[in-house]
């Protein structure tokens, strides 16, 4: 569902979170619950299945060959969003 904020239209969009899930403690690595805004995109202009490695794209494309290749990778594909909560539990 759509709605504004500051007069800018939000929009919800699913995510892809980190391995630890939910969650709310500070360095976790978990994904807060609730409502997120993405203060960051890493990733624009690249070609869907950009593969990442510490946030720089490595040249390669996402394939059923490449996953073959190297199955237990943590694939981190064409989009990183920094997030931060704009709820107070969060």
């Amino acid at each position: 569902m759509d709605y504004y904020q500051d007069n800018v239209l939000q929009k919800p969009y699913p995510i892809s979170s980190l391995i630890n899930s939910m969650g709310k403690a500070e360095g976790s690595f978990c994904t807060s619950t609730g409502r997120l805004k993405s203060v960051k995109r890493i990733g624009d202009n690249v070609e869907l299945g950009t593969v990442f490695i510490a946030r720089m794209p490595t040249g390669e494309i996402y394939s059923e060959q490449l996953f073959n290749e190297q199955a237990d990778k943590d694939w981190i594909l064409t989009r990183i969003l920094w997030l931060n909560g704009v709820e107070e539990h969060n």
